[in-house]
C-alpha cells in the first residue's frame, strides 16, 4: 500500500512540476534560434528573457505579449535575422527604421501585428523588446 502510495504520489509531482507553465526559452539546436512562447516567433540563440519586464496572454481567440530580451548581436544581423525567421512564418514586413544601434521592425500577419525593438550599444549589447497584438 505504501509504495502504491508513494508511485502516485511521484507521478503526480512530476505532472505538476513538468506541467507548470514559464516564460522561458526552449531551444532549438543547432538552427541559431529559440523558440518563444509563441510558435511562430523566434529569438536569436543566446539571447535570454528578461521574466520581470515580461508578459503574455493566450486566450481561444487572440493572444498578445511583451518580451524583453538581451544578447549581444549587431542591430544589421538582428535585421536579417527576422527578415529570414518570420517570412518562415507568414509574418510580412509592413517597415524597417534601424538608425545606428537602434531600430523597430514591425510586422503583420492575419488580425496581428508585431513589433520588435532593438536597443543596441557599441559593444553590441542589445536589448529586444517584442510586442504582439491583435489587430
Amino acid at each position: 500500500m505504501k509504495l502504491k502510495v508513494f508511485i502516485i504520489f511521484t507521478v503526480i509531482s512530476i505532472s505538476i512540476i513538468s506541467g507548470c507553465a514559464s516564460i522561458e526559452d526552449i531551444g532549438l539546436g543547432g538552427s541559431g534560434a529559440s523558440s518563444t512562447m509563441f510558435s511562430d516567433l523566434t529569438v536569436p540563440d543566446g539571447f535570454i528573457l528578461n521574466e520581470s519586464e515580461s508578459y503574455y496572454e493566450i486566450t481561444a481567440t487572440a493572444r498578445s505579449g511583451h518580451l524583453v530580451y538581451s544578447g549581444w548581436k549587431e542591430a544589421s544581423e538582428l535585421v536579417i535575422f527576422y527578415q529570414e525567421q518570420l517570412s518562415e512564418y507568414n509574418w510580412t514586413m509592413v517597415s524597417i527604421n534601424i538608425t545606428g544601434y537602434e531600430g523597430t521592425l514591425v510586422y503583420s500577419k492575419t488580425l496581428e501585428s508585431l513589433t520588435i525593438g532593438i536597443q543596441g550599444d557599441v559593444e553590441n549589447k542589445v536589448t529586444l523588446t517584442i510586442d504582439i497584438a491583435p489587430d
